[in-house]
C-alpha cells in the first residue's frame, strides 16, 4: 500500500505506485514495461536517480539569485510542452555565437509535426539500437516517442571552445549534470493558460495533445529542481532574462 506512506521520495517501477503515490517527488525506474509513461521524473540508472536525490536536497537550501552571473559550458532549458523553450533558445542563439544548439534524436514521424531543426529523425529501431550501445547520454519516452541525445556530440560542441545550449525535459537535464560538470538547468515557466495554449494549436495528434496536457500537473514540479526559474509575460522578457542569468 505505498499509496498510504507519505514521504518525500518514492522510486519504483510500477506505475500505478508513482500515479497513486502522496509522495513529493515520486521517481519512475525506466523498464520495458513502462516506457510508454508520460510527464514524471524518470531515470534508467541508479545514478541519474541518486543525483535527482542530490538536486533535491539542494532545492532546500538558497538559491543562486538572478544577478549572479552563471559561468557555465552546458545551459539546458527545461519545462513543460508548450513552454517556449524551444524559440527562447533559438532566438537566443541569433544574439550569442559562442553558443552552439545540441541536436537531439526522436523517432517522432517529421512529416506528422511542423519542422524542427532542434531534432534529427531516426527509425525506432536504430533509437533503440543507440540506447543500447551506450550511444545516448540521456534518453527518454514521450507520448509513445524516443528522444535522447548523444554524449559525443556534446563533446563535439566542447571541443571547439564553444558553450553548449540546449532543450530537454528534467530527466534529460538530471543525466547532463551526472557526466558533466558545468551544467546550470533553467526552467521556463509561463502561465498555465498559455502553455495549455501552445499546445492545443500544435501541429500534432490529438492523443500527442492529451498527454502533454496531462503531463503538466508534473512537470511544474520539476521547477524546484533547477538551478533558476524564468517566468515570463512574453518572449522579449524572457530573453532578457536568460542574458541577466548568463551576462
Amino acid at each position: 500500500r505505498k499509496d498510504n506512506i507519505h514521504t518525500d521520495i518514492l522510486f519504483d517501477d510500477a506505475m500505478h505506485n508513482i500515479l497513486n503515490s502522496k509522495a513529493k517527488y515520486p521517481i519512475l525506474m525506466r523498464r520495458p514495461w513502462n516506457q510508454e509513461s508520460t510527464g514524471m521524473l524518470a531515470v534508467n540508472h541508479y545514478d541519474e536517480f541518486l543525483k535527482i536525490v542530490e538536486l533535491i536536497a539542494e532545492s532546500y537550501s538558497v538559491k543562486p539569485n538572478s544577478s549572479s552571473a552563471v559561468d557555465s559550458d552546458i545551459i539546458a532549458l527545461v519545462g513543460p510542452a508548450g513552454s517556449g523553450k524551444t524559440k527562447i533558445a533559438t532566438r537566443f542563439l541569433e544574439e550569442n555565437k559562442n553558443f552552439e544548439k545540441l541536436i537531439s534524436y526522436t523517432t517522432k514521424d517529421p512529416t506528422a509535426v511542423q519542422k524542427n531543426n532542434w531534432y534529427s529523425y531516426v527509425p525506432l529501431e536504430d533509437f533503440r539500437v543507440m540506447c543500447d550501445s551506450g550511444e545516448m547520454l540521456e534518453s527518454t519516452m514521450y507520448a509513445g516517442h524516443g528522444y535522447g541525445s548523444k554524449m559525443v556530440d556534446v563533446e563535439k560542441i566542447l571541443s571547439k571552445g564553444k558553450r553548449v545550449i540546449t532543450t530537454m525535459d528534467i530527466c534529460g537535464a538530471m543525466s547532463l549534470k551526472t557526466r558533466f560538470k558545468n551544467v546550470t538547468t533553467i526552467f521556463v515557466k509561463r502561465d498555465k493558460r498559455g502553455v495549455m495554449a501552445n499546445i492545443l494549436n500544435k501541429n500534432c495528434s490529438v492523443e500527442d495533445k492529451v498527454n502533454r496536457l496531462l503531463a503538466l500537473e508534473y512537470v511544474d514540479k520539476n521547477a524546484a529542481l533547477c538551478d533558476y526559474v524564468i517566468n515570463f509575460e512574453d518572449y522579449n522578457d524572457a530573453l532578457n532574462q536568460l542574458n541577466e542569468i548568463l551576462k
